[in-house]
């Protein structure tokens, strides 16, 4: 049922202003709509028609109101109601008196529809509202519409990631337009791309409205900042967008253009804000706008930690940090780590029991009022060992194999020699920087390949074995609480990973930047819903992860069951499948009723 207004203008000009309950039923030429009720003129923000629809159903259907709305509302509700119950127009309602009573011929009972996809869809939608986003995007001047194929767009994203054409397939295929009271059939390609832009436009406001009900709907602290950076790539040449670049590709596509993307998160891991950059964009300049943010949401006298990588950390950022007033875990380049070698050997070390049962060895030196903390990872430097050995092996085996080549005479073309060793080293790069390899000889006695390991830059490389030496600001934290909270940027990566396997955020297909902005941003908006879903669970005990859950909800449909009776007349019922055990604990851990939409009966005939 939605409310529809009629406009009237009468012989002077003044505007009269009427509303109907209407709702939507099958006839026997496709869906049609009807007129439940006049509700007269009605002295209600449009914004709470919606509550009224609700409260409305809940009266006719005997269930408790299960959010709190004033007297007012309340008592429109209710006489409306009483004058539907009364009037005998609404069909099949569940009140035992108005429920209609039939014989069927069961042996023509089919599905007139196909079924349609509710149970993630169901938790997804309700998770939009619990958030608040329906809200906050009427505040960004959406209209109705807009709004819900918005959150249409952002749950396609959440549940069944694809092209924007292939999400307007799904939409209609899905149970959405059930529970949102939406018509979806008209909706194209296009239309999902105007609020795309639509969603950008608005982003730093979307974003701030989701971080301050995340906020307060879960507790949370935000004295703690998470930033990194990763690369999402594009299929095509991309000759339209300028913020397309090559760059260091973490996908490990050099191939393909890409942009960058920076995501900020707090300590519990919920996103706050992103910024997208042009795919050659240095790490080290990335920071710059995420510091001038977080200037502008400083509030008071607080002062954020942010945690980073080594890649951002250069001397100029931290100095940028300093200057804004914000304090800094990070951990410090390779090259920054000898210099403080000497000053740690000697000092105790005490071990401390990681979360997956593994050690840690830490050590604390001051210098220039910073504090830096040597850490010595058991787990690390056998895992190391490993890597170092694998292509240590690998890197000798073809270094033997080319000296064969050449000490046999295959092999005689000196810049051909040098060719080949140059690709050996680009191929084992990670382990030929220890190693001289000298072509000796000439052409008429024949050429020799020597190699030697350096023992020096050896020595060098088992000093850093297993170790990374962490630097910050902060003095007033012990050697485990500093690792403690430089480890949390594992959440940035489990982030980056949810937005790239369960988000559709790679490969990009779109050509001009502001689509490909708004197409990260929904993921972003869909990876809000996802930890919240997440985090939830998580709070209720339940670790599984929104791919699991989604296998498991995706079984809860809504179907559509034609069923005619002996006196001719046809029965169709639109309803939600019964969930099973496990799709009832899932509703029940969210905080969600198991039965998310009412059964609707119509009879013709």
């Amino acid at each position: 049922m939605f409310i529809r207004e009629d406009i009237k203008r009468g012989k002077r000009g003044k505007v009269y202003r009427y509303h109907r309950l209407v709702e939507s039923y099958l006839a026997e030429k496709g869906p049609r709509q009807r007129t439940i009720l006049s509700l007269g003129p009605l002295d209600l923000p449009k914004q709470r028609w919606n509550e009224l629809v609700e409260l409305i159903e809940d009266c006719l259907y005997g269930q408790g109101h299960l959010t709190p709305s004033d007297s007012e509302i309340l008592a429109i509700a209710e006489r409306a109601s009483k004058r539907i119950k009364r009037n005998r127009r609404l069909k099949g309602l569940k009140d035992e008196g108005l429920l209609d009573v039939a014989t069927i011929k069961v042996q023509e009972v089919k599905h007139i529809l196909e079924s349609k996809e509710l149970g993630t869809v169901y938790v997804g939608y309700e998770m939009t509202k619990r958030l608040n986003l329906d809200k906050i995007l009427l505040d960004c001047g959406l209209s109705l519409r807009q709004r819900d194929i918005a959150i249409a767009s952002v749950l396609c994203r959440l549940i069944h990631p694809v092209s924007e054409h292939l999400a307007t397939r799904w939409i209609k295929r899905s149970a959405l337009g059930d529970l949102m009271n939406r018509d979806f059939e008209r909706i194209d390609e296009d239309v999902l791309y105007r609020i795309s832009d639509k969603l950008y436009k608005n982003r730093e406001r979307i974003e701030e409205g989701l971080s301050r009900q995340e906020r307060g709907l879960f507790n949370l602290k935000e004295g703690i900042v998470l930033y990194d950076l990763s690369s999402t790539y594009f299929e095509g040449l991309m000759d339209r967008s300028s913020k397309a670049q090559r760059g260091y590709s973490r996908d490990k596509r050099g191939d393909s253009k890409q942009v960058i993307v920076g995501l900020i998160l707090d300590e519990e891991g919920f996103p706050k804000a992103h910024e997208v950059y042009e795919g050659n964009r240095q790490d080290k300049e990335a920071i710059i706008s995420l510091i001038e943010r977080l200037k502008r949401r400083r509030r008071g006298d607080e002062s954020p930690t942010v945690i980073v990588d080594r890649g951002i950390a250069s001397e100029e950022n931290l100095a940028r940090m300093k200057e804004a007033g914000l304090r800094y875990i990070v951990s410090t380049r390779r090259g920054e780590f000898r210099e403080y070698i000497e000053d740690l050997e000697g000092i105790e070390f005490e071990t401390i029991k990681t979360g997956s049962g593994s050690e840690v060895d830490l050590a604390l030196i001051k210098r220039d009022e910073e504090v830096y903390i040597l850490c010595q990872s058991r787990l690390r430097k056998r895992k190391e060992e490993g890597i170092w050995l694998r292509f240590k092996e690998a890197l000798e085996d073809a270094l033997e194999r080319l000296a064969r080549r050449v000490a046999s005479g295959r092999l005689k073309d000196e810049a051909k020699i040098y060719q080949a060793i140059g690709r050996i080293r680009e191929r084992y790069r990670r382990v030929s920087r220890y190693y001289s390899i000298i072509l000796k000889g000439s052409k008429e006695e024949g050429y020799r390949v020597y190699y030697e390991l350096d023992k020096e830059k050896e020595k060098d490389r088992e000093i850093l074995e297993g170790r990374y030496l962490l630097r910050t600001n902060r003095n007033d934290l012990t050697k485990e609480e500093i690792w403690r909270l430089y480890v949390m940027l594992t959440k940035v990566e489990n982030g980056f990973r949810n937005l790239k396997t369960d988000l559709g955020i790679r490969p990009i297909y779109h050509r001009k930047d502001p689509r490909i902005e708004g197409h990260i941003f929904i993921s972003v908006l869909a990876y809000h819903l996802l930890h919240a879903i997440e985090y939830t669970l998580k709070r209720e005990n339940d670790p599984r992860t929104w791919k699991t859950i989604k296998e498991i909800l995706i079984p809860h449909q809504m179907v559509s069951v034609t069923m005619p009776d002996i006196d001719g007349r046809v029965h169709h019922l639109r309803l939600p499948t019964e969930p099973d055990d496990e799709q009832r604990e899932i509703y029940r851990r969210l905080g969600l009723k198991d039965r998310p939409i009412k059964q609707r009966h119509i009879v013709i005939g």
